[in-house]
């Protein structure tokens, strides 16, 4: 067994998830060894599988049968969550959630929060169904689909008759066809790109989503001053470094009076009881309850896409009065990349990153714009900045390499 094979039967001897199927099955005309191996998980019934006595290469075909399998043509699944019965039920379990929380994260509070965010989760995918559908709905407009349907039917017509009236007639209607097919590509393309200028950045996130077709190659590396980091533990170790240093109390210069007062009431509050810190807001003028903090968080938009921590902001806002302190106390957050996570960075001030993060992912992870041109000659992402340095050819006019160049962005995105 090579270096290859060995680090295999180490991953499948770990992985109670797949057997081999073929064992001291000879599948090779050159070689002794299991050169094809069959995998099958615990669920898949599968009959014995033998080889074919077809020698059209240096490798015999497999038969196989699988038992136990339905397969589905053109169905989708639909998923629906009941967030009624979603938050009737975090009002319900909130006593016990308090002792759990007494009891065993006490002293804890990464651990809370992080068994905090697996609640949510859990019971959302609990409250959640799902359905099969056959038919997914056309992108096409209704006068689009009529016309597409009038075409094949000249089409079947013209096949059978051979008539010179029906091939001029279906020459016309399939010019007419492209005509306005191309017309609804433009228009599509004109409004999306109106939707991505607009000035409000929300707007433009939820139309940018929609370039995520097909996921591209991931970032190799990350730049920091002089140093290149490439390899899965290094690029997370200097992103949980870069987190990390954005929670950090700032340096205070004690020649400013500001700082200094600041400096001084900060102490202040911190040695303070809880009750001191109760009986000064209850007299002053300056008042925050938990309804205003609800009211700010009945303010965001309601999304039901996940993030890093596969909590949404439809998942917050349906939060009980009860659970507000989860989101807001003791928060911690992970950095995953390729399998290797970080340690928890405790997150002690300012409003949580997820959202700040998010867009700067994306743009990092799923960037279809190098790959429009044929060889850029440098490509430089900053946050979410891209710059590209494209050396045009001396052999063509410039001219047509825009148009070309115009052309792939159009037909890509």
């Amino acid at each position: 067994m090579n270096h290859k094979g060995r680090l295999l039967a180490v991953w499948l001897d770990n992985n109670d998830k797949y057997t081999i199927q073929n064992h001291g099955m000879k599948t090779s005309l050159r070689s002794d060894t299991i050169i094809d191996l069959v995998l099958k998980t615990p669920t898949i019934s599968l009959a014995p599988c033998g080889t074919l006595s077809y020698t059209g290469s240096d490798h015999l075909p497999i038969l196989m049968e699988l038992n136990g399998i339905n397969l589905q043509d053109n169905n989708y699944i639909i998923s629906k969550t009941y967030w009624k019965i979603y938050k009737n039920i975090l009002t319900i379990i909130n006593p016990c959630v308090q002792k759990e929380k007494e009891k065993t994260y006490q002293d804890k509070p990464s651990k809370w929060f992080t068994f905090s965010q697996q609640l949510l989760e859990a019971l959302k995918e609990r409250v959640t169904i799902y359905h099969q559908t056959a038919q997914q709905r056309s992108t096409l407009s209704s006068s689009l689909r009529l016309m597409l349907k009038q075409k094949h039917y000249l089409q079947i017509k013209y096949r059978h008759g051979k008539l010179e009236e029906d091939r001029i007639r279906l020459r016309s209607w399939n010019k007419l066809v492209q005509y306005e097919l191309k017309s609804f590509r433009q228009n599509n393309w004109m409004n999306f790109i109106s939707e991505v200028a607009f000035p409000n950045p929300t707007h433009c996130w939820k139309t940018v989503k929609r370039l995520n077709k097909k996921r591209t190659a991931s970032f190799s590396a990350i730049t920091e001053n002089d140093n290149i980091y490439k390899t899965p533990e290094k690029i997370v170790n200097c992103l949980q470094n870069h987190f990390s240093s954005r929670f950090i109390a700032p340096t205070l210069n004690m020649d400013n009076s500001t700082d200094v007062l600041a400096f001084k009431l900060w102490n202040e509050l911190s040695n303070s009881s809880h009750e001191d810190i109760e009986l000064v807001c209850e007299n002053s003028d300056l008042k925050f309850t938990t309804q205003d903090l609800k009211s700010i968080i009945r303010k965001m938009n309601t999304k039901n896409s996940l993030g890093f921590d596969k909590v949404s902001n439809k998942m917050v806002k349906l939060l009980p009065e009860c659970y507000l302190t989860i989101i807001i106390l003791d928060r911690t957050t992970t950095i995953d990349y390729q399998g290797h996570v970080s340690d928890q960075i405790v997150i002690t001030r300012g409003a949580p990153q997820g959202s700040c993060f998010g867009p700067k992912a994306y743009i990092v992870n799923l960037f279809d714009l190098p790959q429009i041109f044929e060889c850029p000659r440098e490509v430089h992402l900053y946050v979410d900045d891209l710059a590209i340095l494209y050396s045009p050819s001396i052999y063509l006019k410039y001219i047509k390499q825009t148009n070309e160049i115009q052309t792939r962005i159009t037909t890509t995105w």
